[in-house]
């Protein structure tokens, strides 16, 4: 079985150094918010505050013209709430809006040299700008869209046998990692036992040389659905996430140069960990939730094999349903109990908002929003509409993308947090 372990002995990193950094972020040191707490400490999350959402702003819609999105990846509101920064990989543009829909600013990359953009994934607001980040490095540029500076990882740097990707700049020139693992090796296809465990790392130059220092050992077992249709290694493969995935989650925190890490405990479920760890490789606050444990119906096994069969099978069209549904459902991680986590989002706010398998309704769905470092906030439980994806938080909006569930048009809307009364 390969583990972090096996990547960095070729480095002559210090595993002892590794496990002592992670195990601080493992144990619960801190309390969230001020609710009643449990046997084992954790904030009770059937006692976060009850809030919904309500329309307020729309920009685009299901028209042609500017205003129209075709794949949005990346979404920040900035400027006090008065800018909304749209980054659609689709139409290889970021566009910037006031939130009543008027357009203010467009960069787009396609065939253009300045810059030398690949195909941007994240959006972050900086003082006096922003920045785009693809899979070579980052590109800066000025409030007005001037291009302003390329920021590159080194290309001949690699960890073990395996590209970078960057995760974040950090002011000192150093950069947050993790590693591009090819989807057949992750899976164990090529003669080699299944990657269970990935490294974020520091990458920091000193004098003429770049060296690694271990941040955070992410659990990604679970995590990925991979299929194929023999294990020859010829043919075709797909990847996909699994339905009931419980593998780390993890969100960046560009502004303090930290990050989030989300781990469910496998052995008692509906309770999850929340380390923020600086990149320093410090664990600067830590916290738990505890959910309610829901347990894995054969009706939910069922229909998501049917689900991912169908799309397996619309995918590759030549390929019949009930084979899609034999390999899918060799591949299907199947838990005893629904995963407490399903996604996770870090908002302007200071929030990471996590969404929950709880289905309120048939047009409703859930998330959870914590107080990232604590402080006296209580968690938040709040209501939005299924077909609304939320993706930045101030304290008056949530903003996010509204997927037209006939045509998969997107439009990017805003929508008022309201607290519930009584």
């Amino acid at each position: 079985m390969s583990t972090v372990l096996d990547f960095l002995r070729p480095f002559g990193l210090c595993p002892e150094l590794l496990r002592g950094r992670w195990a601080l972020a493992l144990p619960f040191v801190a309390v969230l918010g001020v609710l009643a707490c449990g046997t084992d400490g954790a904030a009770n999350m059937d006692a976060a505050e009850p809030w919904h959402t309500e329309a307020e702003y729309e920009i685009g819609g299901l028209v042609e013209g500017n205003a129209t999105f075709a794949r949005v990846t990346g979404l920040r509101v900035g400027g006090g709430g008065t800018r909304v920064y749209v980054l659609d990989s689709g139409r290889e543009r970021l566009t910037v809006w006031s939130p009543d829909g008027v357009q203010l600013l467009e960069v787009g990359w396609a065939g253009e040299e300045e810059g030398e953009l690949g195909s941007p994934d994240h959006i972050e607001l900086r003082d006096g700008g922003f920045l785009l980040r693809d899979g070579n490095g980052f590109v800066l540029f000025a409030e007005d869209g001037q291009y302003r500076q390329t920021v590159s990882l080194p290309a001949a740097v690699g960890f073990n046998r395996f590209r970078l990707r960057p995760e974040l700049m950090l002011p000192d020139g150093a950069f947050v990692v993790s590693l591009r693992i090819p989807n057949g090796v992750r899976a164990g296809w090529f003669e080699e036992d299944p990657i269970l465990e990935a490294p974020v790392l520091r990458l920091e130059q000193v004098e003429d040389r770049w060296e690694f220092d271990s941040l955070a050992v992410l659990d990604i077992q679970n995590r990925d659905l991979d299929l194929r249709p023999s294990e020859s290694g010829f043919g075709w493969s797909l990847h996909t996430a699994q339905p009931y995935s419980d593998a780390d989650e993890i969100d960046f925190l560009p502004a303090s140069g930290t990050m989030v890490v989300t781990r469910e405990n496998r052995s008692d479920p509906g309770l999850v960990y929340l380390h923020q760890i600086a990149a320093s490789g410090d664990t600067v606050w830590s916290g738990s939730l505890r959910f309610e444990a829901t347990p894995l119906l054969p009706e939910d096994a069922a229909e998501a094999l049917t689900a991912e069969a169908r799309a397996v099978a619309g995918t590759l069209g030549s390929l019949p349903l009930d084979e899609a549904a034999a390999l899918v459902e060799q591949a299907l991680y199947l838990p005893d109990y629904h995963p407490a986590v399903m996604d996770t989002e870090v908002m302007s706010n200071g929030e990471l908002w996590i969404r929950n398998h709880e289905k309120p309704g048939d047009t409703l769905d859930l998330w959870y929003a914590v107080r990232i470092g604590g402080g006296n906030a209580p968690p938040r439980r709040i209501l939005v509409p299924w077909s609304f994806y939320p993706f930045d938080a101030t304290d008056s909006h949530v903003w996010g993308i509204w997927l037209d569930p006939e045509s998969g048009g997107q439009s990017v809307v805003g929508r008022r947090l309201v607290r519930d009364s009584g």
